[in-house]
């Protein structure tokens, strides 16, 4: 969960609004308030290299996969032909440049955890060059595939954090601040100025960013909510929280806990997971723990109460607009809706289940 802290100048008690801060695009100056970002490091994906890697390279270009507040695939421009300074409109003209930007983030979405990211907006896709307005790196980016006119918050957190990795894609391009020194990210319109505390790759523990803004905050009436379709009361259609799954640096280690100290059984395993049962569990797993380069959660599990339900909570996600898409269930489970939560936490849903030693039941996803 991403927890933003506004700090603002206030001599005396009394906010004050007179500065020499500037936001591109936007007339005159004000004071600076800067918003302390704390619980950034792998909000969506879990780890802040997702890949567990600093580096990789997909369909033979070399990126940085990183999610701090934000999961974002960093690219250099001159890898796919362009160089970094285009206009907007002519980055999303570019129908062979767009193919390329969404093979890249589809592949690694997967890499990154997030499952199939065909039809979501995230990972969001940044190219980068040398400087060429005195900030420290020039970005263009896409999201998914349009191409912003400038660079979100939490996307310039995030990429100011990889240039700060030895190794990252990028990092040899930038022209890095001082220690502590504020970073400021070149985009089509202008500046934003960020901060990061990581100065090498926290794969484990969390890490933080700040990034400034020169506008007074704004009143607001409260947030609001996209209106569903047909709504209906989904008490009913949750039957229960089934499952749960952990991320682990020391599987082995995890395992013995989970088996001898807290006596859940051992039902199976794939991949980097291995599967377990409690007790007077009906289904196939209670837990699912996976072999990972940090400790967290990854995922939680939710069994609709019917098939139904399923298909009307499902709609009821997507027209909310958390929806990420449908993936084969783990072992003993039918097919999965995966999303997210508004805080990001993902989630899971699904209805077929294996119950203890029984078969299966078979149905089709409509």
């Amino acid at each position: 969960m991403v927890h933003p802290l506004d700090r603002r100048p206030s001599p005396g008690g009394s906010v004050a609004y007179d500065g020499d801060t500037a936001i591109s695009g936007v007339p005159g100056t004000a004071a600076a308030i800067v918003l302390d970002f704390a619980g950034t490091e792998g909000s969506a994906c879990g780890a802040l290299l997702p890949t567990g890697r600093v580096r990789d390279v997909i369909d033979g270009v070399e990126v940085t996969c990183v999610d701090n507040g934000m999961p974002v695939v960093v690219v250099r421009a001159s890898d796919l032909g362009v160089t970094g300074d285009e206009d907007p409109a002519d980055l999303g003209a570019d129908d062979r440049l767009r193919d390329r930007i969404q093979s890249l983030r589809r592949h690694a979405g997967r890499l990154m955890g997030l499952g199939d990211v065909g039809n979501t907006s995230v990972p969001k896709t940044t190219l980068v060059a040398a400087p060429r307005a005195g900030g420290a790196i020039a970005t263009r980016t896409f999201i998914p595939l349009r191409v912003h006119d400038s660079i979100g918050v939490l996307g310039a957190v995030t990429v100011a954090t990889a240039l700060l990795m030895d190794g990252a894609v990028g990092h040899d391009l930038a022209e890095l601040p001082a220690p502590g020194a504020p970073m400021s990210i070149e985009h089509p319109t202008g500046r934003l100025t960020s901060w990061s505390s990581s100065t090498t790759p926290p794969i484990g523990p969390r890490s933080a960013g700040r990034a400034s803004s020169a506008r007074p905050a704004s009143s607001s009436t409260g947030p609001s909510f996209p209106a569903l379709e047909a709504p209906m009361a989904p008490m009913h259609e949750i039957a229960h929280m089934a499952h749960v799954e952990l991320l682990t640096p020391e599987p082995e280690r995890s395992l013995w806990f989970f088996t001898e100290v807290m006596g859940l059984t051992e039902n199976g395993s794939e991949g980097e997971s291995v599967y377990l049962r409690a007790w007077d569990d009906y289904e196939h797993h209670t837990l699912k723990l996976t072999a990972h380069t940090t400790s967290g959660v990854r995922r939680t599990g939710l069994r609709a109460s019917s098939r139904e339900a399923l298909d009307r909570r499902v709609k009821a996600i997507k027209q909310a607009g958390y929806g990420i898409g449908w993936r084969d269930g783990d072992p003993g489970l039918g097919p999965t809706y995966v999303f997210r939560d508004p805080d990001g936490h993902e989630l899971e849903i699904y209805w077929e289940s294996e119950w203890g030693t029984r078969r299966l039941r078979s149905w089709r996803r409509r």
